[in-house]
């Protein structure tokens, strides 16, 4: 996942010197990827992607059989990485849904709202 992770960082860079300082998170790099051609289907596949792997940590942490307190860290850890990968899931998931373009015209392309 750290492809992900530096993709969405380098994607809100761009966005915070193009769009200004508001749009530089996730969800303004999400925006900017699905305002794209196609942007929108790879978003949401993606952000489904990272809530099913979300889902996969948090069913690890429940039936880890380690014990002791490596155990126990391993299961923190692993809800701690589920719950990171739902928010980015779901800001993923929104950013498709809910990106709106303006009209191609003579000023350029095209710039996401979110």
């Amino acid at each position: 996942m750290p492809v992900v992770d530096g993709q969405i960082g380098w994607d809100g860079e761009l966005a915070r010197r193009n769009y200004g300082a508001n749009s530089a998170d996730q969800g303004g790099a999400l925006a900017l990827i699905a305002a794209a051609p196609a942007g929108r289907f790879l978003v949401l596949a993606v952000g489904i992607g990272l809530l099913l792997f979300a889902l996969w940590q948090f069913w690890s942490a429940v039936v880890d059989d380690d014990d002791g307190l490596l155990g126990i860290a391993t299961r923190i850890g692993r809800v701690g990485i589920g719950l990171a990968y739902t928010l980015i899931g779901i800001t993923g998931i929104e950013a498709a849904i809910l990106v709106r373009t303006q009209p191609r015209g003579p000023a350029g392309p095209h710039r996401p709202k979110v």
